[in-house]
């Protein structure tokens, strides 16, 4: 009995450890979906845009993320005697953990924004975008040097049946399929950040975010160069997702 009670407080002390590297696991693991979940938007709307390309794009720009990992153990003992034999002893052991990881998401709701985004998918899709309108939008968030990161021929298309078993990464829309293999990974990540682009960056022609103060290294210097002022995306209209599991 000693050597069970020895056992378990020592199955005890080493629980924080055990904790402590399935939560930074689980955070590796969350960081790693944050390119999976950009990639899969963009796919899934390249998909839409080979069905028909008026389709309404979607997109949703990560903040904030949290992993939790949360270990819990019980032990119990029993002892049964008479007034004049110890007749036996009983233990139990109980364990659990629970682990939940999450993003928050700020949906893309800027009509403008969707339309240049309309416009990129086009572009990549068709070679033209079909929208005037659309397609100043898109030189206004993405200016005149845009066009190195919507480059065409990086993905495939076709039906299921097609779909090659090293694909990286398929989508679809219907019964027509989209998917990039290893040798298409690039222009994957050039028409993710030109989305992403869109959906943070003020459009070129807005005027700077205010500054109650200019912090130069020195008076004498000065800089031609404003950065483009980002959107702030934590506003209530936030939606979280959570993902749960054991």
């Amino acid at each position: 009995m000693r050597t069970i009670f020895i056992i378990v407080a020592a199955a005890l002390c080493a629980l924080p450890g055990c904790t402590a590297a399935q939560l930074s696991r689980n955070t590796v693991t969350q960081a790693h979906s944050h390119t999976d979940i950009l990639y899969r938007q963009v796919l899934d709307n390249l998909a839409a845009a080979e069905c028909n390309p008026d389709v309404l794009p979607h997109f949703s720009v990560i903040g904030a993320g949290g992993t939790l990992v949360i270990d819990s153990a019980s032990a119990n003992a029993g002892f049964d005697w008479d007034s004049r034999t110890f007749l036996g002893s009983t233990l139990g052991l109980g364990g659990s953990r629970g682990i939940e990881d999450g993003w928050t998401l700020a949906p893309v709701v800027n009509p403008d924004k969707l339309r240049a985004m309309r416009s990129a998918y086009q572009i990549v899709s068709r070679g033209e975008a079909a929208d005037p309108v659309g397609f100043s939008l898109l030189n206004s968030y993405l200016g005149p040097d845009y066009m190195p990161l919507l480059q065409q021929g990086w993905y495939g298309v076709g039906s299921k049946h097609d779909v090659p078993k090293h694909a990286c990464y398929v989508s679809h829309c219907g019964d027509r399929y989209v998917w990039v293999t290893g040798d298409g990974l690039a222009g994957l990540s050039q028409l993710s950040l030109a989305v992403l682009n869109i959906a943070t960056l003020e459009e070129s022609g807005a005027a700077p975010a205010p500054h109650n103060k200019e912090y130069l290294p020195s008076p004498d210097e000065s800089y031609d160069y404003v950065p483009r002022a980002r959107e702030n995306f934590y506003n209530p209209l936030q939606s979280q997702i959570q993902m749960m599991g054991r």
